[in-house]
């Protein structure tokens, strides 16, 4: 889903996704006009991937494989705790998906 919200963003507003400031605020605001239920969602897989990326010292400092493993991370990340928000609430969760999820996870952390 992160990609997919990337690649609208690329599409509707274009530019560079390096160009931070303006781009972004727009794109969220296109984002939340399109489609509300996905901008929570994208707002905190970009919030993991930036903060992982940050923890393992910056994008230059990273490969293609460990930004495929921490986009990965980040959006099984995401599925999980909207799970467990909905368990908290008390709405039924298929627990053989969320075991699955969360071992998956676990394979998902890129190493320096």
């Amino acid at each position: 889903m992160g990609a997919v919200a990337w690649a609208i963003r690329r599409l509707l507003i274009g530019g560079d996704p390096d160009s931070r400031s303006e781009w972004r605020l727009e794109g969220a605001r296109t984002l939340e006009h399109i489609c509300p239920s996905l901008s929570a969602w994208s707002r905190r897989y970009r919030d993991l991937v930036t903060r992982h990326v940050s923890d393992l010292g910056g994008r230059h400092m990273l490969s293609e494989a460990q930004l495929s493993l921490i986009r990965r991370a980040a959006a099984l990340a995401c599925e999980i705790e909207e799970m467990e928000s909905r368990m908290s609430r008390g709405v039924e969760v298929n627990l053989d998906t969320f075991g699955r999820a969360a071992r998956s996870r676990r394979f998902c952390k890129p190493t320096r």
